[in-house]
Protein backbone atom coordinates (compact mmCIF):
# COMPACT_ATOMS: atom_id res chain seq x y z
CA UNK A 1 0.00 0.00 0.00
CA UNK A 2 1.89 3.28 -0.69
CA UNK A 3 2.41 5.74 2.18
CA UNK A 4 -0.23 8.64 2.16
CA UNK A 5 0.44 11.68 0.66
CA UNK A 6 2.56 14.03 2.84
CA UNK A 7 0.52 17.07 4.73
CA UNK A 8 2.34 20.56 4.77
CA UNK A 9 -0.01 22.48 7.09
CA UNK A 10 0.90 22.21 10.48
CA UNK A 11 -2.78 22.73 11.52
CA UNK A 12 -3.36 18.97 10.00
CA UNK A 13 -0.76 17.75 12.36
CA UNK A 14 -3.28 16.68 14.60
CA UNK A 15 -3.35 14.41 18.09
CA UNK A 16 -3.82 11.60 16.07
CA UNK A 17 -1.02 12.12 13.27
CA UNK A 18 1.68 13.34 16.41
CA UNK A 19 0.71 10.03 18.39
CA UNK A 20 1.43 7.87 14.77
CA UNK A 21 4.22 9.58 14.68
CA UNK A 22 5.57 9.44 18.37
CA UNK A 23 4.51 5.57 17.85
CA UNK A 24 6.51 5.04 14.68
CA UNK A 25 9.54 7.13 16.73
CA UNK A 26 9.13 3.91 19.24
CA UNK A 27 10.04 1.64 16.58
CA UNK A 28 13.11 3.06 15.88
CA UNK A 29 12.03 4.35 12.60
CA UNK A 30 14.11 7.89 12.01
CA UNK A 31 12.32 11.55 12.40
CA UNK A 32 11.64 11.79 8.21
CA UNK A 33 11.01 8.63 7.99
CA UNK A 34 8.08 8.73 10.79
CA UNK A 35 7.36 11.99 9.65
CA UNK A 36 6.67 10.36 6.03
CA UNK A 37 4.90 7.35 7.59
CA UNK A 38 2.43 9.23 9.17
CA UNK A 39 1.93 11.47 6.09
CA UNK A 40 3.35 14.80 7.47
CA UNK A 41 6.55 16.08 6.11
CA UNK A 42 9.21 16.77 8.34
CA UNK A 43 9.18 20.39 7.97
CA UNK A 44 6.02 20.47 9.45
CA UNK A 45 7.07 18.25 12.51
CA UNK A 46 10.09 20.94 13.17
CA UNK A 47 7.16 23.98 12.59
CA UNK A 48 5.44 22.19 15.20
CA UNK A 49 8.13 21.99 17.96
CA UNK A 50 9.06 25.13 17.58
CA UNK A 51 5.62 26.57 18.47
CA UNK A 52 5.23 23.32 21.07
CA UNK A 53 8.37 22.71 22.87
CA UNK A 54 6.85 20.69 25.20
CA UNK A 55 6.65 17.84 21.87
CA UNK A 56 10.63 17.85 21.42
CA UNK A 57 10.45 16.15 24.90
CA UNK A 58 8.21 13.26 24.36
CA UNK A 59 10.27 13.03 20.86
CA UNK A 60 13.30 12.41 22.81
CA UNK A 61 11.11 10.05 25.34
CA UNK A 62 10.01 8.22 22.21
CA UNK A 63 13.55 8.27 20.59
CA UNK A 64 15.15 7.13 23.82
CA UNK A 65 12.47 3.94 24.19
CA UNK A 66 13.14 3.20 21.10
CA UNK A 67 17.20 2.62 22.44
CA UNK A 68 16.45 0.62 25.10
CA UNK A 69 16.32 -2.81 23.56
CA UNK A 70 19.27 -2.36 21.71
CA UNK A 71 20.68 -1.04 24.96
CA UNK A 72 19.69 -4.19 26.75
CA UNK A 73 21.64 -6.32 23.93
CA UNK A 74 24.45 -4.37 24.12
CA UNK A 75 24.87 -4.83 28.16
CA UNK A 76 23.83 -8.54 27.73
CA UNK A 77 26.96 -8.91 25.62
CA UNK A 78 29.48 -6.93 27.86
CA UNK A 79 28.54 -9.07 30.63
CA UNK A 80 28.83 -12.64 28.62
CA UNK A 81 32.42 -11.30 27.88
CA UNK A 82 32.01 -9.70 24.15
CA UNK A 83 35.90 -7.78 23.81
CA UNK A 84 33.92 -5.04 21.74
CA UNK A 85 30.60 -4.73 23.47
CA UNK A 86 32.69 -4.48 27.01
CA UNK A 87 35.02 -1.58 25.21
CA UNK A 88 32.03 0.20 23.44
CA UNK A 89 29.65 0.14 26.92
CA UNK A 90 32.60 1.37 28.72
CA UNK A 91 33.66 3.99 26.60
CA UNK A 92 30.02 5.50 26.19
CA UNK A 93 29.11 5.17 29.43
CA UNK A 94 32.16 6.87 31.27
CA UNK A 95 33.94 8.52 28.14
CA UNK A 96 36.44 10.74 30.31
CA UNK A 97 37.30 7.88 32.41
CA UNK A 98 37.41 4.91 29.48
CA UNK A 99 37.04 6.60 26.08
CA UNK A 100 40.04 6.43 23.79
CA UNK A 101 42.60 9.66 24.44
CA UNK A 102 44.65 11.13 21.52
CA UNK A 103 48.42 12.03 22.40
CA UNK A 104 50.03 14.25 20.56
CA UNK A 105 54.10 14.84 20.23
CA UNK A 106 55.58 18.32 19.69
CA UNK A 107 59.20 17.85 18.98
CA UNK A 108 59.73 21.94 17.94
CA UNK A 109 61.38 23.59 20.55
CA UNK A 110 62.37 27.23 19.11
CA UNK A 111 60.66 29.55 16.95
CA UNK A 112 61.13 32.35 14.03
CA UNK A 113 59.46 35.69 14.36
CA UNK A 114 59.36 37.23 10.74
CA UNK A 115 58.74 40.65 10.72
CA UNK A 116 56.19 41.43 7.88
CA UNK A 117 57.65 44.20 6.52
CA UNK A 118 60.42 42.27 5.81
CA UNK A 119 58.27 39.34 4.12
CA UNK A 120 56.30 42.32 1.77
CA UNK A 121 59.96 43.93 0.89
CA UNK A 122 60.91 39.98 0.10
CA UNK A 123 57.43 39.32 -1.81
CA UNK A 124 57.91 42.80 -4.04
CA UNK A 125 61.60 42.30 -4.88
CA UNK A 126 60.82 38.61 -6.14
CA UNK A 127 57.73 39.66 -7.90
CA UNK A 128 59.90 42.60 -9.46
CA UNK A 129 63.17 39.79 -11.16
CA UNK A 130 59.90 37.77 -11.77
CA UNK A 131 58.13 40.78 -14.31
CA UNK A 132 62.32 41.00 -15.13
CA UNK A 133 62.62 37.74 -16.63
CA UNK A 134 58.99 37.85 -17.76
CA UNK A 135 60.00 41.12 -19.98
CA UNK A 136 63.18 39.52 -21.54
CA UNK A 137 62.62 38.03 -25.05
CA UNK A 138 63.40 34.30 -25.05
CA UNK A 139 66.31 35.21 -27.07
CA UNK A 140 68.69 37.31 -24.46
CA UNK A 141 70.91 35.80 -21.71
CA UNK A 142 69.22 35.06 -18.76
CA UNK A 143 68.95 36.94 -15.34
CA UNK A 144 72.26 37.70 -13.67
CA UNK A 145 71.64 37.18 -10.05
CA UNK A 146 74.10 40.86 -9.70
CA UNK A 147 71.20 42.53 -11.56
CA UNK A 148 68.50 42.90 -9.06
CA UNK A 149 69.99 45.12 -5.73
CA UNK A 150 69.94 43.01 -2.69
CA UNK A 151 67.34 40.88 -1.78
CA UNK A 152 66.44 40.48 2.05
CA UNK A 153 65.94 37.29 3.44
CA UNK A 154 63.03 37.60 6.40
CA UNK A 155 64.47 34.17 7.93
CA UNK A 156 68.35 35.31 8.09
CA UNK A 157 67.10 38.58 9.35
CA UNK A 158 64.90 37.66 12.00
CA UNK A 159 65.43 37.04 15.68
CA UNK A 160 65.21 33.28 16.69
CA UNK A 161 63.82 32.27 20.02
CA UNK A 162 65.26 29.10 21.26
CA UNK A 163 63.37 28.58 24.61
CA UNK A 164 65.71 25.18 25.07
CA UNK A 165 68.41 28.38 25.69
CA UNK A 166 65.91 30.61 27.34
CA UNK A 167 67.59 33.74 25.60
CA UNK A 168 67.04 35.32 22.67
CA UNK A 169 69.81 35.00 20.02
CA UNK A 170 70.62 38.37 18.42
CA UNK A 171 69.96 39.05 14.95
CA UNK A 172 72.82 37.26 12.21
CA UNK A 173 74.52 35.16 15.13
CA UNK A 174 75.37 31.60 14.90
CA UNK A 175 72.72 29.14 16.38
CA UNK A 176 74.17 27.41 18.68
CA UNK A 177 74.31 23.17 17.99
CA UNK A 178 71.06 21.35 18.59
CA UNK A 179 71.11 19.05 21.62
CA UNK A 180 72.32 15.68 20.36
CA UNK A 181 73.90 17.14 17.61
CA UNK A 182 77.29 16.50 16.26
Amino acid sequence: MPEPKPDYTPQRFHEGRRAQYLVLLRKGHGRFKAARKAGIHPNTVRTYVKAHPEFQEEIVEAEAEAMEPIEDVLYTKANDGEPWAVKLWLERRNAAKWGEKAQVLHTHTGSVEIEPAKVMTAVAALAAQLQLRADQSYHDAPLQLGEISHVPDPIEEAEVIEPQYERIIPKNAPLPPRPGAQ
